[in-house]
């Protein structure tokens, strides 16, 4: 198979959505405020969209890293900006909802070294961006929870992750 024909399987994979997209109306009534964050990563950056609860966060506060599903190659969709938003008004705290980069054009590992720097840059500038580095967690459905892992078995090389839910689970 050649790239052209996997890129072209891929984008009629990505033009399925059974759910539809929400309209400007849904998404302007989600609760809390999203802001875009440029994370760096060996040379480039990963998109990452954060969000906040409507009330005032106690600070340092939690930090939840909320890796999509797809299959590694499906992007972001209004379903995980949902379950972002309900996250971080239910449970008090910031939610980055991290938007990697995706297969065939860019293939294994690239979307775990992303993940994983995501994560690293949580733990280096927690206290400068308010949030408590003990309570840093992953979150991640589908190829997300895949994602979490493979970033847990590249830590294990680097150490750059220093909570205990990252450490412990290897």
């Amino acid at each position: 198979t050649t790239f052209e024909e996997k890129l072209e399987k891929a984008n009629i994979i990505r033009s399925r959505d059974e759910f539809g997209a929400m309209t400007p109306e849904e998404v302007a009534a989600l609760p809390g405020s999203e802001k875009e964050l440029s994370i760096p990563c060996g040379g480039k950056s990963v998109r990452v969209f954060e969000i906040r609860p409507d009330a005032e966060l106690k600070s340092p506060c939690t930090l939840i890293i909320n890796y999509h599903g797809g299959g590694y190659i499906k992007g972001r969709s209004d379903r995980d900006k949902r379950y972002c938003s309900f996250l971080t008004q239910e449970l008090g705290c910031v939610v980055w909802d991290v938007d990697y980069c995706l297969a065939p054009e860019e293939p294994f590992p690239a979307a775990v070294t992303e993940c994983h720097a995501v994560a690293a840059y949580a733990f280096t500038h927690a206290e400068e961006l308010g949030f408590d580095p003990q309570r840093i967690a992953p979150a991640g459905h589908s190829a997300g929870g895949n994602l979490i892992y493979g970033a847990m078995l590249l830590d294990a090389e680097v150490k750059a992750l220093h909570c205990k839910f990252f450490t412990q689970h290897l």
